[in-house]
């Protein structure tokens, strides 16, 4: 299937099923080996903006692939992650202003500062903790 006929599919079949408008922006994500991938950004009226990636799986898979991944429930996901994932090994990373993000954070919980490097930073921003590396490039497309 060509981009274009995809991207026309997921307009006809996918869109109406997302709160978005109807000429949202879509476009491919990066090239996948076995299945196509596409950005959607969102904006709705009156919500927040999304970004969903939405996955074409390839048609190569029997139609029996479709219906396993429509059978799983929420109950599943959540029995799998209890047994699989260990939230007291994980860290949630936010990256971002230090001066607009701090105060809101610490209102969640516990927050430990750290410079680019990873080291932990003073109280107050400086210079090591703000802005880009010193001698570091910009990603790549392919980097975001």
């Amino acid at each position: 299937m060509t981009d274009s006929t995809a991207l026309a599919a997921i307009r006809t079949l996918v869109l109406p099923h997302f709160p978005v408008e109807a000429d949202a922006p879509v476009a491919p994500l990066g090239h996948g080996l076995i299945n196509e991938t596409f950005v959607l950004d969102a904006p709705a009226p009156g919500l927040p903006q999304r970004r969903y990636v939405l996955q074409r799986v390839n048609p190569l898979f029997s139609p029996a692939i479709h219906q396993n991944i429509q059978a799983v429930t929420k109950a599943d996901v959540l029995r799998v992650a209890q047994r699989f994932l260990s939230t007291d090994k994980m860290a949630i990373v936010v990256v971002g202003d230090r001066a607009s993000q701090e105060t809101p954070l610490r209102k969640l919980a516990p927050l430990e500062v750290r410079d680019l490097d990873g080291a932990p930073v003073a109280a107050t921003p400086t210079s090591r903790d703000v802005g880009p590396r010193p001698g570091a490039s910009s990603p790549g497309p392919d980097q975001k």
